[in-house]
């Protein structure tokens, strides 16, 4: 669905409005360095696109299923779309059947991770597979698709996400979290702080206005990936397993 803001309930909302500071995992406007407002508006460039869907396999402790999806956008050196080697100078980029891993850092424009119940997780076991546009309130869009490829990955079985715990202070205290960077919530010693898919992160603090460093100050999901030893998907903030 395209509708700015659909969704709700059991279902992931879109982004409202593409010039909502606060959603910027939902949009590319071009506000990023090197990029202008009306990059689509240029009718002689080409861009790469590489979409990414990470599906888990297991549910977290929501009894959801987390799917991560990560994009890249690169504007190629080559002004011709007929031209199969256009965009040949990002390796690796094209090649749909492994997941992009390029040689230096190289993080995605845009990544968005949301969660799924049982049922639609299990719908996405069949899906039909097309191209949708949206021009509001103008009258016509052109644009022109090309080198197009899809591929499914088989990813090992792992744990969809983690739930993470506070065992941060003693009973009874309380420490502050941002989850994916968004947010300042305090939760008692013992209690859970919430669930990271992957690519997620959750940052402790010490006060209420998460301004004053916790120690440790993180978890990522990589990291509680190797702490979860007993493999049931919830691990300590510390790093230990639960």
């Amino acid at each position: 669905d395209n509708r700015h803001g659909a969704g709700g309930g059991t279902e992931p909302v879109n982004p409202s409005i593409s010039s909502d500071a606060v959603e910027t995992t939902g949009y590319f406007t071009g506000l990023a360095p090197g990029w202008a407002y009306d990059w689509l508006f240029n009718t002689v460039k080409v861009y790469a696109v590489r979409l990414e869907v990470t599906r888990a396999s297991t549910m977290n402790t929501d009894g959801r299923y987390f799917y991560t999806i990560n994009t890249w956008i690169k504007r190629c050196n080559s002004e011709n779309i007929n031209d199969i080697n256009s965009c040949s100078e990002y390796t690796g980029l094209s090649n749909t059947k492994v997941v992009y891993d390029p040689a230096s850092p190289d993080p995605p424009t845009l990544r968005r991770i949301i969660e799924l119940i049982p049922a639609y997780h299990s719908s996405f076991n069949k899906f039909l597979f097309g191209w949708t546009a949206a021009a509001g309130s103008q009258t016509m869009e052109n644009l022109t698709l090309n080198n197009f490829q899809l591929y499914f990955n088989r990813e090992p079985v792992t744990c969809g996400g983690y739930g993470i715990w506070n065992n941060l202070g003693i009973a009874g205290s309380t420490r502050y979290f941002k989850v994916n960077g968004t947010g300042c919530i305090g939760k008692l010693y013992g209690s859970q702080i919430g669930n990271i898919g992957p690519n997620g992160s959750i940052n402790g603090y010490t006060n209420n206005t998460c301004t004053i460093v916790a120690s440790p100050s993180e978890i990522t999901y990589n990291q509680a990936a190797t702490a979860d030893a007993d493999a049931d998907c919830t691990v300590n903030f510390s790093g230990t397993d639960r």
